[in-house]
């Protein structure tokens, strides 16, 4: 497969394709200019990359593409007006196992440690609306605190404890799930490049390009 940039083009906003098969998932760029028959004197650059699945994705300087290599699925990003492959990262293949997940949850609300089991429990539903489907492997671990009745361990003598209804338990569950979806998020959005063992490298997000996705989704009101 050859990805082809033409230096004949139009606006970058017309010549842009965000999502599969450019705006209208029509494959037609209505208001591109590019020639009319392709020669290689009219490339900007040529390059060959490995088969692929996808139809290239195009924002700003980069354009994005799903290819497969030896078996493995890989997003590629290269360069719009170079070519040069900028970076790759593996992709996740169905079913694949992809590590485990420690949550800690902490309150200050009276809990007994029934209820806060019963916390614990809905941390779950946080990660799922993060698309996480708990695999097989997975050793997922979940643990919940509260910072209430801070005399109830002491050693001699008899202690109080508050606790609250279980019945007023309801907005504490819906806080939890909440509290865990975002949590995810803020760890994805502030993680920073890193390289880990045997040179396995893991990309940050591009927070340039994640404002563009979404923006263009009216997802962003800033």
């Amino acid at each position: 497969i050859v990805i082809v940039s033409l230096a004949n083009r139009g606006s970058a906003a017309s010549a842009d394709w965000p999502e599969f098969r450019g705006p209208n998932a029509s494959g037609v760029a209505a208001k591109a200019k590019p020639p009319v028959k392709i020669t290689p004197t009219n490339f900007l650059w040529r390059t060959e990359v490995p088969w692929s699945p996808s139809s290239p994705s195009i924002s700003g300087d980069s354009i994005f593409l799903t290819t497969l290599a030896n078996g493995q699925l890989e997003t590629r990003c290269y360069s719009r007006t170079k070519g040069d492959l900028v970076w790759s990262a593996a992709n996740q293949t169905a079913g694949a196992e992809m590590g485990s997940i420690i949550v800690v949850l902490a309150t200050d609300a009276p809990l007994l440690p029934h209820q806060l089991k019963r916390l614990a429990k809905r941390i779950p539903l946080g990660l799922a609306r993060n698309g996480s489907v708990a695999g097989n492997g997975s050793g997922d671990i979940f643990v919940a605190f509260s910072t209430a009745n801070a005399g109830a361990a002491k050693e001699k003598g008899m202690s109080n404890i508050n606790s609250l209804p279980n019945a007023q338990m309801g907005a504490l569950f819906e806080a939890t799930v909440q509290a865990t979806e975002e949590a995810v998020i803020n760890a994805l959005v502030a993680a920073e490049t890193m390289t880990g063992i045997d040179g396995h490298k893991v990309i940050a997000l591009p927070h340039d390009r994640m404002r563009e996705v979404l923006q263009r989704h009216n997802l962003l009101t800033k």
